[in-house]
């Protein structure tokens, strides 16, 4: 017989979405059993509760007439799931869901034949996997949950054109359950065995004992080995409590089974086999010098052949750190001043390599650099220039700089205090790093290369004419390439407003009367471009534009109210100063009351 116990798998989508079902109502009689039309791929844990439940997954998409039931067949479905998980003295079998003694239907419905077998009613809210659930006229059984929120699977139900051909319900919740029933059920669990192992590691062609203790009531046991996780090896041991064998070199897994009937339990235990010492791991670390309370990060690749690593460190040539890393493949930790060699040591059954690193922690590091660049924008072929003073206690300067966010330039340049590049077209940050004996300091400049203009902008107003009183704000889009935008304004032809914008994207301020034309231009290293916006400012009151309000604008206004001939109103929006787009008295009650108070409120 062979165990494949590792194939048997299971995989259900458990559906937790409440969903009210009626269910069928038919009295069930007659008793059939269908168990050798039952799938077989489940596994017996010896957990009866458990194990009518794998029984009932298995089942999951047949039909009554997959299974060859040709009557109701919820309470048959249940009894023969219970026969084939060896719970059938806990479930005894029953046609019948509920109750139905007389003297013409001399039998007992399963809820009956559960309870006279030791079961006992635990209550919709104490509900737990195994449960048998009793609705009026079904019975199903508890795959998970409480109270109304029971999960259960069962057999015919669900839709369906008939009886015979509904399929076997995946998990899922029910409405109106009657009862649950927890059956007397028998568990025969099977203890997997101890495995001990004489080493965990060899040489290739040294034999390795596995043993195990002798489990209660097993008939047999079964070995399963992978050696890199490939089958290796895999055969009976009957009644044998040992294995001894020898390796080639790779990683194995081997597995001990305990069995009785159908009843399987394992354990496993893990060895390695090695024809050689294992290489020198190569240690890296970020940087050669460090701060005191900076955190000092080693790292290192995987090393073929490796069981475990090794730290040994020594602070001023004195042993200062000696520990086990396991299967690590960095350290971090922090250092007081000092100069350090940290070697890290690959080891395996045969012996150990090991490779080391050096840094130094002091608590006095360089004075950062004042870097200098002559502008910010650039075209691309045109040299970028980053030069700096010298600092006292730098010994040496290192470049880092990153193009779009990603490292992009990282390299020594000794004790130069500049450096010269032509870059392609993006956006750049450029870091100093002056070096010593005692660490690091850093500072950065930032810079765009283009190789072509911006996008002109598309200004908006809400619109083109407004009074002295209003705030006016010029809103446009973010554009392209643009490293910056600039704002000029003219007034009556002549220069008013002309200002760098940064990468502000409004701009608000009030205007004294005159005609506006405003421009925005995107800018960067390879030109500018500009769009305009046209807008006119008016005196609040002075509808016959003249420039400033006094009684004849009152005068006028009265008169257009009047409709006298040849009255020609040059700006009725000055008029307007009830701001509803229309001239009325109410408008030249406001103008008198402004003439007169030098204000007025609507």
């Amino acid at each position: 017989m062979i165990k494949e116990f590792m194939k048997k798998t299971m995989a259900v989508l458990v559906s937790i979405t409440m969903v009210l079902i009626v269910l069928p109502t038919i009295p069930v009689h007659a008793t059939q059993t269908r168990k050798n039309n039952f799938s077989t791929s489940y596994t017996l844990t010896g957990n009866g509760a458990q194990d009518i439940i794998n029984v009932a997954m298995a089942q999951i998409g047949k039909t009554g007439s997959d299974l060859g039931y040709s009557e109701e067949w919820c309470a048959d479905f249940v009894s023969d799931c219970a026969d084939l998980a060896g719970q059938g003295d806990a479930v005894p079998r029953t046609g019948a869901v509920s109750n139905e003694y007389t003297s013409a239907r001399p039998w007992w419905g399963l809820r009956q034949t559960i309870i006279q077998a030791g079961g006992y009613d635990v209550g919709l809210d104490n509900a737990q996997p195994g449960d048998i659930v009793f609705f009026s006229g079904h019975v199903e059984i508890v795959y998970s949950g409480t109270g109304s929120g029971i999960v259960s699977i069962g057999g015919n139900t669900g839709s369906g054109d008939s009886c015979y051909t509904r399929t076997v319900c995946s998990p899922r919740k029910h409405g109106n359950p009657v009862a649950v029933l927890r059956p007397n059920y028998s568990n025969t669990q099977l203890d997997a065995p101890s495995l001990t192992i004489n080493k965990n590691f060899a040489k290739a062609g040294e034999e390795i004992s596995i043993e195990w203790n002798d489990v209660e009531g097993a008939d047999s046991y079964w070995l399963h080995i992978y050696k890199n996780g490939e089958d290796y090896i895999n055969q009976s041991l009957d009644k044998s409590l040992s294995f001894t064998h020898s390796y080639s070199k790779g990683n194995y897994t081997a597995y001990v089974v305990s069995i009785r009937g159908s009843r399987e339990a394992l354990s496993s235990v893990s060895f390695s086999v090695y024809d050689s010492v294992p290489a020198a791991p190569k240690p890296n670390i970020s940087k050669d010098h460090f701060e005191i309370n900076e955190m000092v990060d080693i790292t290192w690749a995987e090393v073929p052949e490796t069981d475990y690593y090794w730290l040994h460190i020594y602070r001023n040539g004195e042993d200062y750190e000696n520990k086990s890393l396991d299967k690590a493949l960095s350290y971090s930790a922090q250092y007081p001043e000092g100069e350090y060699r940290a070697y890290i040591v690959s080891g395996n059954g045969l012996g150990e390599t090991l490779s080391y690193v050096d840094f130094t922690v002091h608590s006095d590091p360089p004075d950062k650099p004042d870097l200098r660049i002559a502008k910010n924008r650039f075209t691309i072929n045109e040299d970028v220039t980053v030069s700096w003073d010298a600092i006292a206690n730098a010994d040496s300067y290192w470049l880092h700089s990153y193009r779009n966010g990603e490292d992009y330039e990282n390299k020594s340049i000794g004790t130069d205090l500049s450096y010269t590049a032509q870059y392609p077209v993006g956006e750049y940050t450029l870091f100093i790093v002056p070096i010593n004996a005692t660490g690091e300091t850093l500072s950065s400049v930032d810079f765009t290369v283009h190789d072509s203009k911006p996008e002109a902008p598309k200004p908006t107003i809400p619109k083109s004419s407004f009074s002295t009183d209003e705030r006016i704000n010029i809103k446009w889009n973010k554009t392209a390439d643009t490293d910056s935008y600039w704002l000029h304004i003219y007034k009556d032809g002549e220069d008013y407003v002309n200002q760098s914008l940064m990468l502000s994207l409004d701009y608000s301020a009030k205007y004294p009367a005159g005609n506006y034309t405003a421009y925005i231009v995107s800018c960067n290293a390879m030109g500018e471009t500009l769009s305009s916006v046209d807008f006119s400012v008016y005196v609040n009151g002075d509808c016959n534009s003249d420039g400033e309000f006094n009684i004849s604008d009152v005068v006028l206004l009265q008169k257009w109210l009047l409709a006298v001939p040849d009255t020609y109103m040059e700006n009725w929006q000055a008029a307007d100063l009830c701001e509803d787009d229309r001239l009325d008295v109410f408008d030249l009650c406001l103008m008198k009351r402004q003439l007169i108070y030098g204000s007025y409120n609507k």
